[in-house]
Order: C-alpha cells, then sequence, then structure tokens
C-alpha cells in the first residue's frame, strides 16, 4: 500500500527505476544488449503486475486512507479537462495502454444516451506527455487544508515533432558519480567536455551515455551542469519513448581493449566499431521534470486558464 502511495506522491515511476547504488565494476555490456521482443515481453509483465497490484488496492485499502488530492485528465489537442476524479493514476509518460483503457470507457459512459453524437475520443489511442503536481490550499469549514493537484496532459498525436522536447530533454537531480573527481566541484576526470568551435568549453556540458529502462539500450547524450554540478539538464541524441520524474537514470562511458590490453574511453563509438566495445557504469541521477519549451508551456497556461486550473 504504501509503495503505490510513494510511487504516486513522489513520482517514482515503475517504468525502468533502478537502484540509486551502483557497482564500479565494468559491465559487460555490448551493443545489441536484448531484443525488442525480450523488451516487449518484459514491459507487459511489469505493467500487469502493476494494474493487479494498484486494483487491488484501490478496492480494499485506498477508503482507509484520507488523502487530499484531485486529478485532472487533460486533453492537450482539444484544451479540454477530459475528467477530474480523486482515483490513483500511475500513468507513466509515453504510456498508452492503460490511459487509452481508461478514457475509452470513461466516454462510453458518456456517449450512452447521447444516440446522436459521434464518439471520436473512444476510438483514438491516447498517451501521457506531461504530468505536473501542485499542492494547492483551499477553505474548509474547519479553516484551510492542503490537497495536491494532478494534471495528467494526454494526447492523440504523441508522433507530432511539436512534442520531440518532451521525449529528448528533461532536468536531472542528485546526480552521483563513481570515480575520481576533478578540481573544479565534483565532475568526474573521465568525462570529455564540450567545446565550441574556438575551443572553449560550452557551459561545462559532457559528452555521456545513459540507459533510463533496465531493458533498454544505452544511449547518447549531452549532460549541462548547473552551478554546483549536482542538478543539471540532460539531452539526448534521439528521442525516447517518455522521460518520466522519478525515474533513475544510470550514467555510462563506453571503452574499448587494445591490442596490448589497455582500455581506452571512447566518445565516438562509430569510430570503433571494428573493436568490441564495453560499458562502465560511471553514475545516476533522478529525473525532477521534463523541460517545457515556451511554445507548450504557453498552451498549457492557455488551458489552465479557461477552465479556471492552477497556474504555475
Amino acid at each position: 500500500m504504501h509503495s503505490l502511495l510513494k510511487l504516486y506522491f513522489k513520482g517514482e515511476e515503475q517504468s525502468g527505476e533502478q537502484s540509486g547504488e551502483q557497482s564500479g565494476e565494468q559491465s559487460g555490456e555490448q551493443n545489441g544488449e536484448q531484443s525488442g521482443k525480450q523488451s516487449e515481453e518484459q514491459s507487459g509483465k511489469q505493467g500487469e503486475m502493476q494494474s493487479v497490484d494498484l486494483y487491488r488496492f484501490k478496492k480494499n485499502d485506498i477508503k482507509g486512507f484520507n488523502l487530499n488530492y484531485v486529478n485532472y485528465i487533460i486533453d492537450i489537442d482539444d484544451e479540454i479537462v477530459m475528467d477530474k476524479n480523486s482515483d490513483i493514476h500511475l500513468y507513466t509518460i509515453g504510456q498508452n495502454k492503460h490511459i487509452t483503457t481508461y478514457i475509452h470507457d470513461l466516454y462510453i459512459k458518456k456517449f450512452q444516451k447521447k444516440k446522436n453524437e459521434k464518439n471520436l475520443f473512444s476510438s483514438c489511442q491516447w498517451t501521457v506527455i506531461y504530468k505536473k503536481l501542485l499542492e494547492k490550499e483551499i477553505k474548509c469549514k474547519n479553516g484551510e487544508k492542503k490537497i495536491i493537484e494532478n494534471f495528467i496532459y494526454v494526447t492523440k498525436n504523441y508522433s507530432d515533432k511539436k512534442f520531440s522536447i518532451l521525449k529528448k530533454k528533461c532536468k536531472l537531480k542528485n546526480i552521483k558519480w563513481i570515480g575520481k573527481y576533478d578540481d573544479n566541484g565534483g565532475i568526474p576526470i573521465y568525462l570529455k567536455k564540450i567545446k565550441n568551435k574556438n575551443g572553449n568549453i560550452k557551459n561545462s556540458g559532457v559528452i555521456i551515455f545513459v540507459k533510463i529502462r533496465n531493458n533498454e539500450k544505452i544511449k547518447k547524450a549531452k549532460l549541462i551542469f548547473n552551478k554546483n554540478n549536482k542538478e543539471g539538464y540532460l539531452k539526448l541524441e534521439n528521442t525516447d519513448i517518455g522521460l518520466s520524474p522519478g525515474q533513475i537514470i544510470t550514467f555510462y562511458l563506453p571503452f574499448i581493449i587494445k591490442k596490448n590490453n589497455i582500455t581506452q574511453y571512447i566518445y565516438n563509438i562509430d569510430k570503433c566499431l571494428h573493436f568490441p566495445i564495453y560499458y562502465h557504469c560511471i553514475g545516476n541521477a533522478k529525473i525532477t521534470n521534463q523541460y517545457l519549451n515556451i511554445g507548450i508551456y504557453k498552451k498549457i497556461m492557455e488551458i489552465h486558464k479557461k477552465n479556471n486550473l492552477t497556474t504555475f
């Protein structure tokens, strides 16, 4: 029970969470580590187990908790609030199976008595693209109390290019490293700094390789630090399925073993494909939230204002 609540309120999503502590040993992972079929099977089993546990919790235990929260499921395409409820929703970013089922069932019920209207909502596949938790104070008989507002934004056009930024960039916190550090406040000495055309280091950025979920391949990215080097922004080279708040991202660096048995880190895998490529785990971090560009942010704020919802 408590683990489910922890997932909900702290955003620690089930999709691809990894342990916060990582071994400093070199991992013998190579390119093409798992097939897509195995990934789908593991993902399906995990989703099935989660839904069973969630169903039991909602049926047997949720009534015993005084949970002051409200969910808003918002259609970002049509700019409408599809549903407002106080149920438990554990939808991850990029997830479509469970949210689609929920919306289909919701609108089938809504259109039962509307025989002359066509139910377009139950003929689409919906995907969660963004989530936002806000704390709000409301007046009641005993004074004021705090509630949590959970905004879940969905779309039927997840492949639209305007949503690419949500699938490529996110903010990180609790960045932790394994190994030796430089003298500038905690960046490992083996990370290659990103330089501009003049040869100067650009925004303390480094080339990094990451694994977002246990059943996926390692991906190339750029990591841009803030001032204390404990937080920063991650930008993937290619789009991901979805970057959910609470997910643990593991950092890796690829290396090769030369003929003289000397290991060497590499930062461009394409130039070393004639060598077996291995990966060394060097640290991890947690996703705090996705990166919203100004266009999507403005659209969300317009929806909130039009529907008298809390702005942020």
